[in-house]
């Protein structure tokens, strides 16, 4: 988050972040009163499908290998299109969510916001063996995302060594010349990964399914 802040920083775009690892939210506000100028909104909590509560395991020293999980620390847990409905959001330019296999649960808890386009676009991992842990499989995940209508891609900047064996098109966004590769279905060697989501009512998911298309 705080590394897209210098290409928007002035335009009044509002940033929005939850975190279920308390101890991280320290660092955020700290982080976030470095832009005084800007708007940051922190939210400790879980977000999820189900109101109530959630437990966050952090099985080692490391932040990044916290969990949801059936114990650990009580969190209280968000939808997120109920806290969109009560601060009245009428766009999401972007959603960012890496929640370690939880990506299922939180994207059930924002479906009316994803469907109907008030998300436009999102980068979100997809992690098997995190997902393996909530049931679920990288498919699952897709098979969402895709009847929610969003198109999925693998998406950079630089030109590098592709493990995949992938096709990719250069296509100009916003001045930038980004390449970009079709995620669904996945290739038979993706471990694990970020993709892309561009919602279909968006005019970039028009224009990259046509420069695929070409």
């Amino acid at each position: 988050t705080f590394g897209t802040v210098p290409l928007v920083k002035g335009s009044g775009v509002r940033f929005h972040l939850f975190e279920a690892n308390d101890r991280i939210i320290p660092v955020l506000e700290r982080s976030a009163r470095e832009w005084p100028e800007e708007q940051f909104n922190i939210i400790h909590c879980c977000v999820s499908d189900q109101r109530g509560i959630s437990h966050h395991l952090l099985p080692g020293a490391a932040w990044g290998h916290g969990h949801i999980s059936d114990h650990g620390h009580p969190v209280p847990n968000l939808l997120l299109d109920d806290y969109i409905a009560e601060r009245e959001i009428e766009r999401i330019s972007f959603l960012k969510l890496d929640v370690e296999g939880w990506e299922i649960h939180a994207l059930n808890g924002a479906r009316q916001a994803l469907s109907s386009g008030k998300i436009e676009a999102g980068f979100i991992e997809v992690e098997p063996m995190a997902l393996r842990r909530t049931g679920a499989c990288a498919r699952d995940l897709l098979d969402l995302l895709e009847s929610l209508g969003f198109d999925a891609y693998f998406a950079g900047l630089w030109d590098s060594e592709d493990p995949h064996g992938l096709t990719w098109t250069r296509i100009p966004v916003n001045g930038t010349s980004l390449r970009f590769s079709p995620a669904s279905p996945l290739p038979a060697t993706f471990d694990r990964g970020d993709v892309l989501v561009l919602h279909r009512s968006t005019r970039l998911a028009s224009e990259v399914r046509s420069a695929l298309r070409q």
